[in-house]
This record gives C-alpha cells, structure tokens and sequence, in this order.
C-alpha cells in the first residue's frame, strides 16, 4: 500500500521549510538533484515532501517508501509549488533550464576573463602546455596493462 499525499497542503510546506531554516528538521543526507523553490530559496525536495507529510498526518514516511526526483517534481507542480531538477526549473507549468548553455562569444570572455585573474595573482601563465611524460599508450602495444 502506497502513502496517501492527499493530506498535505500548501501550508504544510510551508512549515516545514519554517523548520528546515530554523534547524529544527534536518535531513540525513544533502539534496543532489532535486528541489523545492520557494521564496528564492532552494529546499531538499524530498526531505521536506516527508517533512510535510508528517505534519499533515503525524507519521514521517521513510525515505524508502517514496521516490524523489520527477516524482517529487509532480506532486510539488500539483500544488503550484516551483521546483528545480538536474538544472531545470518548473514554474508555472514551465520547464526553463536555470544554467543556459553559453555561447561560443560568453565562453571566449570567460576564458579571457579567468586567464587575466591568473596573470594577476600568478604572472606568467602558460595556455595550451604539453607534457611529454602525458601520452596516451596504443592499444595495440600495450602489454603488461591491466584491463
């Protein structure tokens, strides 16, 4: 038998982000990929999905009962909350990526702009070096090698 979310509403995240930020709920492991978005703060989606749960119900589900990632990016949509997942927002039903790709012109200056703060902390600074000792064996001849 699955959990039944039903009973958690909008301020029951509310509060348990309350708690987050005063250090009053605090998850065993750090949120990698997917989160809760609100008030320009980035949550552990699913640590506090479970956090709601459990003031919406009185009982936390484990951590192994339900999924995080696009299953917790569904149930925060449904009840208009904003979520970031691998690099992609959703807010208002929309996808947008929150890192766009640079373009060729914005990766130029910021290679300009890193080469010239390592000419000022370090001097001279050497682009595009080549290490004799750095060489790649051919497959063909490489003997003794443990594949």
């Amino acid at each position: 038998m699955g959990i039944n979310w039903n009973a958690v509403r909008s301020e029951h995240i509310h509060k348990a982000c309350e708690l987050f930020d005063a250090g009053a709920a605090i998850p065993s492991r750090p949120a990698l990929t997917t989160f809760l978005v609100l008030n320009g703060r980035c949550y552990p989606a699913k640590f506090i999905r479970g956090l709601a749960h459990k003031l919406a119900t009185g009982t936390q589900p484990t951590a192994d009962e339900y999924a995080g990632g696009l299953e917790t990016v569904a149930f925060f949509r449904k009840l208009g909350f904003d979520t970031e997942h691998r690099g992609t927002r959703t807010n208002g039903g929309r996808a947008t990526p929150t890192h766009p790709t640079p373009s060729i012109s914005e990766k130029k200056t910021q290679k300009q702009a890193l080469l010239k703060l390592l000419q000022q902390r370090f001097g001279t600074v050497q682009q595009e070096a080549k290490f004799d000792w750095l060489t790649v064996p051919d497959p063909n001849v490489a003997e003794g090698l443990v594949r």
